[in-house]
Formats: structure tokens, sequence, C-alpha cells
């Protein structure tokens, strides 16, 4: 199967956004997997055409590529509503919120495009910062939900500021914190 990834909130699909598609092929089975490798080769050669990557999926995980899709695409618009909630809980209206958040968004995700993760992560965890992370965990302990996601987000955050060379003792802090 070609599977195409790309994000889109409606049916509609143009060429620009075509040429950005990153497509996952998994492995024909038997007994059709001689022409069904023919066939995923024409759809390689197409997608090499029209400008797009390919990857393929190792047998038997196909739901892990799409939850990884899920967890890139998804959630971070989820992530956002979870923000504009919080930043709406300080009295800050729906409309000031959604400005005021979506070119942080933006710039986020800008940075990852053209970096590491481990070079794009900016924030308290990167810096070492427990005080603000602790200071966070407070603002948000009457919103679970926003509560659970900060810490686990943050906790993931801990492996990545590792790997752009934060003080150990600062992130081993921030993890006991973080529970």
């Amino acid at each position: 199967a070609f599977h195409r990834s790309v994000i889109r909130s409606d049916v509609r699909l143009d060429y620009p956004q075509v040429d950005r598609i990153f497509a996952g092929a998994e492995r024909a089975q038997e007994p059709w997997a001689a022409s069904l490798d023919a066939a995923r080769a024409v759809a390689r050669a197409l997608a090499a055409r029209l400008g797009a990557s390919t990857i393929e999926i190792p047998d038997g995980e196909k739901a892990r590529y799409h939850a990884a899709a899920v967890l890139a695409s998804n959630f971070p618009v989820v992530l956002l509503a979870l923000a504009e909630r919080v930043l709406m809980g300080t009295g800050i209206d729906a409309d000031q919120a959604r400005r005021a958040l979506r070119p942080l968004f933006h710039a986020a995700a800008e940075n990852v495009r053209s970096r590491t993760a481990a070079d794009a992560l900016t924030g308290p965890v990167v810096r070492g910062d427990v005080g603000t992370v602790r200071a966070h965990l407070e603002a948000l302990r009457d919103d679970p939900e926003s509560l659970d996601a900060y810490r686990v987000l943050a906790r993931a955050a801990i492996d990545v500021a590792r790997q752009a060379g934060t003080d150990a003792t600062k992130l081993a802090e921030m993890r006991e914190l973080l529970g």
C-alpha cells in the first residue's frame, strides 16, 4: 500500500502540497509480492517525479508508522488547543489567545523544519530552569488535563534537552519534580 503523509483538514489537495508529500510504502505480501513490488516501484518513481519522498515501512510496523504520523500531525493541533485553553484561563479571550499563541506555534514548526529537535528546542527544560518548570506545574494544578500533558511532554523534552547538552544535574532534578 502507498500511504500519503500530508496534513489536510479538508479533502482538497493542491499541487504545491503534493510536492511536499512524504509517502510510506508497505512491503507486498505473498502471493502477490512480485506484481505488487513492481507496482510499488512505479509508485516510488511517480513520487520521485512529483518531488515527494518515500520510505519503506517494515513488516508489522504500519500501526507504529501511523502513530508517528498522528503524533506529528494531529497532536500539535490538540496541544495548541490546550495552550489556548490555559491562556484563556487567565481571563484572556479566545481570539487574543489564538493571536498570541499561533506565532509561537508557527515559529516552533519552522525551527524544527531546518534543525534537529535538540537544536530547535527552546524553553525552560532545555535551559535547565527548574524554578520555571515548578512554577508552571503550580499554575496548572487546577487543570488536570493540561497538567498531565505538561508533565508528559516535559519528561519527553528532558531526553531532547539531554541531546542538546543541558546540564544533567538540572535535568535529573527536573525529572524528579515532574514525577
